[in-house]
């Protein structure tokens, strides 16, 4: 804001030649800071130097960049500050909604943001700006203010600040689950075509005792696998988000044949680099059968399923059934998931008296078992090693989607870094039966 200020005060005599060049200096400035800022990087921090004076420098530079003079940049640039006050409420709005946003999602709230920015530029900002202030107008303006500051007066009175003041420390504990996700999701997990960093978690210079492989659902596991792992020893770290682990089958998603070529480009890898090491594959397979749980199931019909379920069964055996010769091969079978977000479900729950949100074990069991029995096979036939996840996250009747009022995922069906905990003890049992 500083910076803004003393570009719009400080106003030196320029030619043209030097407006030029710095224009381009604070334009690749921007380019520099999309690729260094990234979720990782704390803000505000010293990384927001870049951005800051790069756009410092334009305005100082303050030249008419032919390119960005046509309509479309005009009007985005005119609407940008009130694209920019939209853009927060609107992030949080969907955050709270949806959980963690996809692509399409985003790309939903930048065209929600322009359009309430335009709006909010041609009909708030450009009404103020021609405003003549007559006593009415005053009137009218102090009105307004008088009464936000009341509101904001009486909401302080009567719940303290900041906002989460009024609710129990267990609502507000499970709230704040929905954050509480593998720290390093964004740098290990894949979600483009890029290749697998194989990420080290444990003691990196002690044995490498097992490789994690599979999609979201082994990053939200990793960190308990890891410390479940024996003393100074480490596991690689090798998934790929939305990407069944098999290396043959289309399952019918626009991204199959990129998750074919990365598991089958990972696997040679393994088989490279890391012979005999144990493997332990997690996927959320049923997802990739059926869609979303609850009332989101794929709309196909039966005879559609069938020949999803064969392909996968298909794939499973064709991909892992060969390593089992050469190495330990592990399956993780599925974990619950649920028809709605579970931080949410669980605060509201403690904040209003709500039923605790919950899945029949009849219909996890339902909704899993093409899998599962796929998974049985492979043991059968194979000799592939099975943890059933069902034991150690279900009851007798329900699974739970909390633990002593604290939600054991972070939205509708990964596991939290508290909830993978409850399979530590599973991973040290399938450590200790094969030493």
């Amino acid at each position: 804001m500083c910076l803004g200020g003393l570009a719009f005060l400080y106003k030196p005599e320029l030619s043209v030649k030097t407006r030029k060049a710095l224009f381009f200096v604070g334009f690749f400035g921007l380019i520099l800071s999309v690729l260094l800022v990234s979720e990782a990087a704390q803000w505000p921090s010293n990384i927001t130097i870049i951005p800051a004076f790069a756009t410092f420098v334009i305005l100082l530079a303050n030249y008419n960049f032919t390119p960005a003079s046509n309509k479309v940049l005009s009007i985005l640039g005119l609407s940008s500050y009130s694209i920019y006050l939209w853009h927060w409420p609107i992030y949080v709005l969907m955050f709270r909604y949806y959980g963690e946003l996809s692509i399409q999602q985003t790309l939903n709230g930048i065209f929600a943001s322009i359009v309430l920015g335009w709006v909010s530029y041609n009909f708030v900002e450009n009404n103020f700006r021609t405003l003549r202030f007559r006593f009415i107008n005053i009137a009218g303006l102090a009105l307004v203010c008088a009464l936000g500051v009341g509101f904001a007066a009486l909401a302080f009175i009567k719940n303290g600040f900041p906002a989460y003041s009024h609710f129990s420390k267990a609502v507000v504990l499970a709230d704040s689950e929905a954050l509480n996700r593998e720290p390093r999701k964004a740098e290990c997990l894949v979600d483009n075509l890029a290749a697998s960093p194989h990420c080290i978690y444990g003691d990196p210079e002690g044995e490498l005792a097992l490789i994690v492989f599979g999609d979201s659902h082994a990053s939200a596991m990793v960190t308990a696998v890891a410390q479940s792992l024996p003393d100074t020893s480490h596991l690689v770290f090798v998934a790929k988000a939305g990407c069944p682990s098999i290396s043959q089958g289309d399952l019918g998603r626009k991204n199959s044949q990129a998750c074919l070529d990365f598991v089958n480009r990972e696997l040679s890898r393994i088989q490279r680099d890391y012979p005999k090491v144990p493997i332990m594959v997690i996927n959320r397979w049923s997802y990739y059968l059926y869609g979303e749980a609850g009332e989101r199931k794929l709309n196909l019909t039966k005879q559609q399923f069938l020949a999803k379920e064969k392909l996968l069964a298909n794939g499973l055996h064709s991909t892992w059934c060969g390593l089992v010769n050469e190495r330990r091969v592990i399956f993780v079978t599925p974990t619950p998931e649920f028809d709605g977000n579970v931080p949410k479900a669980v605060a509201k729950s403690l904040a209003f008296g709500s039923v605790m949100p919950s899945v029949s074990l009849e219909d996890y069991q339902n909704r899993n078992r093409v899998v599962i029995d796929s998974i049985n096979a492979l043991h059968e036939q194979c000799g592939v090693d099975v943890l059933y996840t069902k034991d150690y996250l279900c009851g007798e009747e329900y699974c739970d989607a909390q633990l002593s009022s604290r939600p054991l995922y972070f939205d509708d069906n990964h596991l939290s870094e508290f909830g993978n905990r409850a399979l530590t003890s599973a991973f040290e049992g399938l450590f200790i039966r094969h030493r």
